[in-house]
């Protein structure tokens, strides 16, 4: 688990209240219990065997009471047996602030989706709106949040955070909400990488799923973007060049210099964006993101 400061709080008005049943207030209250004991242990400075136990225990307990909330779940192509969410409730691990529910993968980890009661979702997404660094989206909603790319990291990331590149036009049936984009997850700076990962967002039957799963085909450079990339990258070498005989202006060059590969990156993105739908590959990818979302309907 890796360690994160915790973050500021601030006052905001929240979307209206997802209906929550018994079950789901219940298991509500649970955690929150749960979380406030292990945290008040946590700033006693109790040992690590005392907060793990305690740890593991509710985490047993509230898996338990997902699980019959959620009833019997069988994706195709993905391992039968669920790992519970968050990793854990030990506050100040970046684990901590993962949403709560089951999340189902393919042996290699490159497909999995994270399920969730919507009220429950509703709750943890709301409480991660109220973060310091929050995006708007996060404060108006599921819906709004899945489409921005914070949202992914926070949810279904591997430890890397997910840049979108395009949505991707998925159909829904009546009654239900769907989203996805093409991206990539990286612990770096994107500069001119072609995107490689599929994510989608659905609600749909009291629950919420967010997924993730390779493009499944090759995307290659879009010489155009690539064109728009170098003119950035150039701009972005020639000023670190300049930084080192820029004596007491070396940093303010520097910065410079990031600031202009930032925005090389976005310029890049957006004519992705507006070329992608041209070529071959979107179409395939558009294909893929719809038997993902086929896949999270489940059973």
């Amino acid at each position: 688990m890796k360690k994160i400061a915790l973050a500021a709080l601030f006052a905001t008005v929240l979307p209206a209240a997802v209906q929550a049943g018994p079950a789901d207030e219940a298991y509500i209250a649970a955690r929150d219990k749960y979380a406030t004991e292990i945290k008040r242990e946590a700033a006693a400075d109790a040992s690590q065997d005392r907060l793990d136990k305690l740890d593991g225990d509710a985490r047993a307990a509230l898996e338990t009471q997902i699980s019959k909330i959620l009833g019997p779940l069988r994706f195709k192509g993905l391992g039968p047996k669920p790992t519970f969410s968050p990793g854990t409730l030990v506050p100040g691990y970046i684990e901590s602030e993962e949403p709560d529910g089951l999340m189902f993968a393919d042996k290699d980890w490159q497909t999995r989706l994270i399920v969730s009661p919507e009220p429950v979702f509703a709750n943890w997404l709301a409480a991660r709106a109220k973060e310091q660094e929050a995006p708007a989206a996060f404060r108006q909603g599921i819906a709004a949040a899945f489409k921005v790319n914070e949202f992914y990291t926070s949810t279904i990331s591997s430890d890397a955070a997910f840049t979108g590149y395009v949505a991707l036009p998925v159909t829904a049936p009546t009654g239900e909400t769907a989203y996805a984009a093409l991206g990539i997850f990286a612990q770096d700076m994107t500069t001119n990488a072609v995107p490689d990962s599929i994510v989608i967002g659905q609600i749909a039957n009291g629950r919420v799923v967010v997924g993730t799963t390779t493009a499944g085909v090759k995307i290659k450079q879009i010489p155009a973007c690539d064109k728009v990339w170098k003119g950035y990258e150039k701009k972005s070498a020639a000023l670190q060049a300049s930084a080192a005989k820029a004596g007491a202006k070396r940093d303010a060059k520097l910065a410079e210099a990031a600031d202009v590969e930032a925005e090389g990156e976005k310029a890049y993105r957006a004519c992705f964006a507006e070329e992608a739908p041209k070529l071959p590959f979107f179409a395939a990818v558009t294909k893929r993101a719809e038997a993902l979302l086929q896949t999270a309907r489940g059973n």
